[in-house]
């Protein structure tokens, strides 16, 4: 192994420790964020209100994206969000039936 290839190997093995340490903050924000849609979705199923509500994630898109110039970024952004939002209504269902 070259040089430059163990300083290539080096920062990828930082930037892949960069990403678990964001991961895990994720993971823990998630985990909140389910606790919120299991409440939602017990909420709606004693009021008998649709767990569908597009407009609600097109706001929740729009927010989470504002300010970001970086139109890769923001697709990144929106495709992580569709996983979310499906997620959510599955819980949501459960939750509410």
């Amino acid at each position: 192994m070259g040089g430059n290839e163990r300083m290539c190997n080096a920062g990828l093995s930082l930037l892949r420790k960069r990403i678990d340490r964001i991961d895990k903050r994720i993971a823990g924000l998630l985990v909140k964020r389910y606790k919120c849609i299991s409440a939602i979705g017990l909420y709606k199923g004693e009021n008998k209100i649709s767990v569908e509500d597009p407009r609600r994630e097109a706001d929740v898109l729009g927010k989470v994206t504002h300010g970001i110039r970086d139109e890769k970024a923001v697709d990144f952004i929106r495709q992580v969000y569709a996983c979310i939002f499906n997620a959510s209504r599955a819980v949501e269902i459960h939750k509410s039936g």
